[in-house]
């Protein structure tokens, strides 16, 4: 599942247009491989997670759903709870004065 995720914001950044290549380019066939990459890695987690024994208890067979339902249900509520505790320590604290000039320090002798 993390797999997919630089893979999914990679395409968005080159859909954007905002990529900027690096030492090694695939050049035009880049977003194509991106895209591929993609669809792949969905196509993956539908596999991994597919139930595959029928005699097996419903937990055994959709245990990939349910540990996967359980954990971005926590995820929320923690990243709820973090964005309300920082958002009202946002709110009292002043923002800070900007200088015209930023001060050096003096290092050397």
């Amino acid at each position: 599942m993390a797999f997919i995720f630089p893979v999914l914001a990679a395409l968005i950044i080159r859909l954007k247009g905002a990529w900027k290549t690096g030492p090694f380019s695939l050049g035009v066939l880049g977003p194509v491989v991106n895209l591929a990459a993609l669809l792949w890695l969905g196509f993956e987690i539908v596999n991994i997670a597919w139930p595959r024994q029928p005699v097996a208890p419903w937990y055994q067979n959709y245990a990939v759903l349910v540990v996967f339902v359980i954990l971005g249900l926590a995820g929320f509520a923690v990243e709820r709870h973090l964005r309300r505790r920082n958002g009202a320590q946002l709110e009292a604290v002043p923002e800070p004065e900007t200088e015209s000039e930023p001060e050096l320090l003096n290092v050397g002798p």
